[in-house]
């Protein structure tokens, strides 16, 4: 089985984002941490839109191929080259320290490129999930098996861009750039310490809020929330 002619050309040409959405990353996170860079898209459908092998994502074809998505979707993957490949997760339950810093990067990413800005996809994705106590009792410390590749997707980046409105923008990318750039494997908890080495705000209630709570954050300043 093989991808079409078309298609193929189209995969070619998504792939070749890849350079430029690095260094837009790069400008985020610091320099990229590996050598290589490329994809692989396979003819067969997959069961996930992407996946961060180390400098060779692979992406599920009809994710890659649809136009509306696949900037994106190349930004999460790559932006797991810091976060997944060159700082990787403890055990399972500190995922957090993977996804939500890749699916963040998207937001980041289109910020960059005069898009529509990280807070403003905060604040809309907190009113879709507002009020959904199913979505909010998964907790990011301990997601639980069934979990593990479902909240944090949505719950993740939007305590990042919170904890960038508390911290602040110089304190929050001198975060993402040490973390990112000191290769080897670490713990949610290890992070909550790192996050607050960068700031004279106690950050207890808001690791609380958005890390600890079965409970849905309150909209409140101190929790990431700005009027």
């Amino acid at each position: 089985e093989q991808l079409s002619p078309q298609d193929r050309q189209r995969a070619f040409a998504a792939l070749r984002k890849s350079a430029g959405i690095v260094r837009t990353l790069e400008a985020m996170f610091g320099p990229y941490p590996f050598t290589e860079i490329g994809g692989v898209v396979p003819a067969h459908k997959l069961w996930f839109s992407g996946l961060e092998t180390q400098t060779r994502p692979v992406y599920d074809p009809e994710s890659i191929l649809n136009d509306r998505f696949s900037t994106s979707l190349i930004a999460h993957e790559l932006a797991h080259m810091w976060y997944g490949d060159n700082v990787t997760l403890r055990q399972w339950n500190d995922i957090f320290t993977n996804e939500a810093y890749a699916s963040w990067a998207q937001w980041g990413y289109t910020e960059r490129i005069g898009g529509r800005s990280a807070n403003e996809a905060f604040n809309a994705l907190y009113e879709r999930v507002q009020g959904r106590a199913d979505f909010w009792r998964v907790t990011m410390i301990d997601p639980g098996k069934e979990h593990l590749f479902g909240t944090v997707y949505s719950r993740g980046p939007m305590a990042l861009q919170a904890l960038r409105n508390v911290i602040g923008d110089a304190a929050f990318f001198s975060l993402a750039r040490e973390w990112g750039q000191d290769r080897g494997s670490r713990s949610l908890e290890e992070w909550m310490v790192k996050a607050q080495s960068k700031t004279q705000v106690d950050l207890l209630p808001f690791f609380q809020a958005w890390i600890y709570a079965p409970t849905q954050p309150a909209r409140t300043a101190a929790n990431g929330f700005r009027k």
